[in-house]
């Protein structure tokens, strides 16, 4: 049917845009497997220890273990949709916590215990996910090329207690 919608669109020089971010988030979903470099790895590790140089000295050993496991580079990152055409990530997360890409707040319970609130939404060719508890704001954007096919997942974690953010940007590539 979109096919056809495309094909009359260009014909007639005219269209009428249906769930149009149904169609562009579709193209997200899939499994996507890290194919970073060393050059990404030394980013992140430089970029967490830049982050823990901004904690007062004398809690760093109690917080570098923490910090660093919080961390870690994801094997793939999986995108699925429900019935309901919500998505879920699972890059950073231990389960699958569906949104829509409206920015629909959606309050979940990490193992710990402790609730976080997941917003997502579209913009253009990325999704952007807000993550917000009492430490801080995580915000994780999924950048898609323009043939599919490479998904560059970037993070940047803000919180009071620290002066400037933690950033850093990986890359992976979509299994077939």
């Amino acid at each position: 049917m979109k096919k056809y919608a495309l094909i009359l669109c260009l014909v007639f020089g005219f269209c009428f845009i249906l769930n149009a971010n149904t169609t562009i988030s579709e193209n997200f979903l899939g499994t996507y497997k890290f194919i970073g470099d060393a050059e990404e790895k030394k980013e992140l590790n430089n970029a967490l220890n830049r982050f823990i140089h901004q904690i007062p000295f004398f809690v760093r050993p109690f917080y570098r273990s923490q910090i660093k496991s919080g961390f870690t580079i994801p094997k793939e990152i999986k995108i699925i949709s429900n019935k309901k055409g919500w998505f879920s990530i699972d890059a950073s997360l231990e389960k699958p916590v569906f949104t829509d890409l409206k920015k629909t707040l959606v309050t979940y319970k990490k193992p710990d215990g402790k609730k976080t609130k997941v917003q997502r939404s579209l913009t253009g060719s990325k999704i952007l996910e807000k993550f917000t508890d009492g430490r801080g704001v995580r915000l994780n954007s999924y950048k898609l090329s323009s043939d599919g096919h490479k998904l560059i997942y970037t993070v940047k974690f803000t919180s009071a207690r620290l002066r400037k953010p933690l950033w850093f940007r990986l890359s992976f590539v979509k299994k077939d």
